[in-house]
This record gives structure tokens, C-alpha cells and sequence, in this order.
């Protein structure tokens, strides 16, 4: 049993859905959880027996909070796509588990972290990588431990809620509406249910992010047009890329390619008002304008900056990108995939004053994911919008709770209060200033905005009726 005070999670690229910064000590809290693994399918439709087609998926587990031994919730946290480090930066589920004297699980996702189905992420190994896969894997972990834990023991089991945020909030929708008779109800915060090619809507929000404070704005809009400048004129391209030595372990960063530069400042600019701390960003940039007038000198400050929030060039390398070696910290090559050939997300430039180059189009990033995984054009969202439509599940869905907030990039690719059209789907809008993705999932502060507390407590309500 572990004593958990401080436990970090921290990834790269903003298109990955999940950035985490490091924990402000003051949220530290007493959590006794078990990590654990379960044996789960690698191929749920191929009819293969468990003894011949299996992996070990890991999974977290917190008891501490129920009563002689029969929860009557049990709380399954998606980690999503990305290493399953326990998430002490995202405690409200485990507190929901705590409030209704229940059980808590967080589990990780197939391909990801040490949850790995094959010895490799070769192409051909990477076959069992979907949300149709891994919605099976949260089946089959509910039945299982219905049964073994509970009805094997004459205990009635619990009622599941299901949590997840952004692309495990898309997961925690759809397995609702895939699964109603595995779990009561689901949480989807800032789920991004709507796969779609071409997404402006995302450096257009990010835009209207900076815009709320006029001199910030000005300051990263000058940031973008130097590096545009520099990036366009081949005489100053490669020495000037060679400038952000320091913010990668890269030896030469002369070779890294005009392509994978492009999608690392864009990033950058993206990284800060999503998760909340555009106000932060806007103070460092303002201060580096006063102190260094040489724009270049403030570029290299900029970077640095998100390099010590663990933003790093290198993880934009066709290299990078291309590597088939398992490393559980890294999740690069594994999204990728997922999106190349099946959601796209193509974050392209906003119709005005874009945050992004104007060469970042859709025929940008088809040659992206050609470069890192081979794919041809762009892949067939339509298929997994027909199967999950926004529309159907606004009508037929039930017992769904979806938060969207303010400054969220991600929010116009999430389900919006106009598609819901039954009162058994609740919706939550944190419209509070420097509110970003999955804003109401963190741990919980006495500072939070009233915005943030008032979806908590909603969300508290509607699982309250769920499970009576």
C-alpha cells in the first residue's frame, strides 16, 4: 500500500489532449491506493479465449472510503492517452468516491503507460489500438469485478459511475451510451465527441483567449508574425530554429524540419489558455517585454519557459515519431496514430488573425501523419460520427453529464447544449475567465471560481439521482 503525497503525470503536444503542470504542494492529499493489474483481451471480437489473446492493463484502486466492505458507487477514472500515473492533479473523482462512501478505480489505457497489448508500436502491432477496443477492456473490467469482488461474495454490487476528461471524456460518453446496463451514469468533461478534419474553431478560441487582455494578445501576435517571418525566408530558417537549442536535449536543432518547428510554437501558443493559465503566461510575456527588447531573446525566454513545463521540441521530431520502442513515459507515437487514422483534429489556422501558421492546412497535416506513421489523406471521421453521433446521443442518450468551459480550445469539438434535446442529459458551462479544458476534474481549491463549484456540486446532484 502506497502513501500518496505528491505523483506527477506530465505529457506534450496540446493536440494530446492531457498536459499536466507540477502540483502545487498545497493539494496534497492522504490516499492509500493499490496499483494493480488485470488480465483484459487483447481482441475482444476476434472470439480467441482470454488464455490465448491477453495483456496486463493497469489499474488503480482506493478503498478507503467505503463502509463494511459494500460501496454502493464505484467511480472508474479514465486515464486516457497517456501514461496512468496515479492523478493526484485530478482528485474530484476520488473525492465523488469519498462523498458517496465508495469505491474508486482509475485505469489506464490500452497502448499506453505499461498497459501494452503487444512487444512493440509497430504499425501491425498498433491493429488493437481504437475506442471501440478499449470501451470493451472498460466492459469487461466492470463485469469482472462485479463478479469477483462482489456476487462471489454475495455482495450486491455497486452502481458504476464513469469519468473521464477530453478524449476519455469522449470514452466515458459513448461507453454510457454503448453500455447503459454497465454503469448508472457518466461524467464527460470537455469530451471531444465529434471527430472532425478540419477544427479552426481551436486556434480561433485560443485567439479570443488572448484577446481578453489586449496587450498579452499583442505581444504573442508579434511572437507568431517573427517566427512566421524567420521560418518563411530560407537564409534565416535554419539559424534561427538553431536559437531554441535550449529549449530541447536535441544536439543540432538546425535539422529539425520547418514542419515539426510550425506544430511545436503553435503548440506553445495554444498550451497556456487551455489549461487554465493564460493569466500566468500573460504576466511572463509582459515582463519579458519590458525587460528584453530584442523580440528573438524574448522567443527563446518563451520557449524555455514551456520547456520547464516539460513542452519539448523534440517530442515534435519525425523521429520522434517514428520510434517503435515501448517507453511507458511517452505517448507520442500512440496519439498519433489514433488521431492520423481515426479522429484528425486537424488544428488549422483561424480564419483571421490566426495563432498558427496559414500553412498548417489539412494538406499540412495529411503530409504530418504520412511523415510519422504512413497514413494516406485523412482519415474517415464519418464513421465514428455515424456511429456516435452528437445528434442521436443529444435525443437518446440518458444520464450523461457533459462540462464544457470558457477558454477551452477543445470545447467545439464537444457536445454543445443545443444538441441536447431530452432532460436525462445534464450540461454544465464554467463561463469564468481563465477556466480551460476539464477545469472542474482537478483538485479541488477553496480559490476555485464560483463557476467551477457550482458544476461540482451539479454534477454531485445528478449522480445523487442516478444511483437511487
Amino acid at each position: 500500500m502506497i502513501f500518496l503525497f505528491l505523483s506527477l503525470l506530465q505529457l506534450s503536444h496540446t493536440l494530446l489532449t492531457d498536459h499536466h503542470f507540477p502540483l502545487d504542494p498545497s493539494l496534497q492529499r492522504d490516499i492509500r491506493y493499490k496499483e494493480k493489474r488485470f488480465v483484459n483481451y487483447v481482441d475482444h471480437f476476434s472470439g480467441e479465449p482470454l488464455s490465448r489473446n491477453n495483456y496486463s492493463q493497469r489499474y488503480y484502486e482506493v478503498d478507503q472510503y467505503v463502509v463494511n466492505g459494500s460501496p454502493p458507487v464505484a467511480i472508474l477514472h479514465l486515464c486516457g492517452e497517456s501514461n496512468c500515473v496515479f492523478p493526484t492533479h485530478r482528485l474530484f473523482p476520488a473525492s465523488l468516491a469519498e462523498h458517496f462512501k465508495g469505491i474508486y478505480f482509475a485505469i489506464e489505457h490500452r497502448y499506453y503507460g505499461v498497459s501494452q497489448p503487444r512487444g512493440d508500436l509497430s504499425i501491425p502491432s498498433l491493429a488493437y489500438l481504437s475506442h471501440e477496443q478499449a470501451l470493451a477492456d472498460y466492459a469487461f473490467f466492470i463485469e469482472s469485478v462485479n463478479r469477483d469482488m462482489f456476487r462471489s461474495k454475495g455482495k450486491t454490487p455497486p452502481k458504476w459511475i464513469i469519468i473521464g476528461g477530453s478524449y476519455a471524456g469522449a470514452l466515458s460518453a459513448w461507453f454510457r451510451y454503448k453500455f447503459p446496463h454497465l454503469v448508472a451514469g457518466a461524467l464527460s468533461s470537455s469530451g471531444v465527441v465529434i471527430p472532425l478534419i478540419k477544427f479552426d474553431q481551436f486556434d480561433q478560441q485560443i485567439v479570443a483567449d488572448y484577446q481578453e487582455d489586449e496587450e498579452c494578445y499583442k505581444i504573442v501576435k508579434n511572437y507568431h508574425n517573427v517566427v512566421e517571418e524567420n521560418l518563411k525566408n530560407p537564409s534565416t530558417r535554419k539559424a534561427f530554429i538553431q536559437s531554441f537549442s535550449e529549449c530541447s536535449r536535441i544536439p543540432d536543432t538546425s535539422r529539425i524540419t520547418k514542419a515539426e518547428f510550425l506544430f511545436y510554437f503553435a503548440d506553445i501558443n495554444a498550451l497556456y489558455p487551455q489549461y487554465s493559465r493564460r493569466n500566468e503566461i500573460c504576466t511572463f510575456v509582459k515582463d519579458l517585454n519590458k525587460r528584453i527588447r530584442d523580440v528573438k531573446g524574448q522567443l527563446v525566454e518563451y520557449c524555455k519557459k514551456a520547456y520547464t513545463d516539460n513542452h519539448k521540441l523534440e517530442d515534435y521530431t519525425f523521429a520522434k515519431l517514428r520510434d517503435e520502442t515501448i517507453v511507458p513515459a511517452n505517448n507520442i507515437r500512440q496519439w498519433t496514430y489514433q488521431y492520423c487514422t481515426t479522429y484528425a483534429w486537424f488544428q488549422t489556422p483561424a480564419n483571421s488573425t490566426p495563432l498558427r501558421s496559414v500553412e498548417m492546412d489539412v494538406k499540412y497535416w495529411e503530409e504530418y501523419c504520412a511523415n510519422a506513421i504512413g497514413t494516406k489523406g485523412s482519415p474517415n471521421v464519418e464513421h465514428t460520427n455515424t456511429l456516435y453521433a452528437k445528434e442521436d446521443i443529444g435525443k437518446h442518450a440518458t444520464n450523461i453529464f457533459f462540462t464544457q468551459a470558457r477558454n477551452d480550445p477543445w470545447r467545439w469539438a464537444g457536445m454543445q447544449e443545443k444538441y441536447i434535446k431530452n432532460d436525462k442529459l445534464k450540461y454544465g458551462f464554467m463561463n469564468c475567465l481563465d477556466c480551460g479544458h476539464c477545469k472542474e476534474l482537478y483538485t479541488e481549491k477553496d480559490s476555485d471560481p464560483a463557476e467551477v463549484k457550482e458544476v461540482r456540486q451539479k454534477i454531485i446532484d445528478a449522480i445523487t439521482q442516478w444511483i437511487k
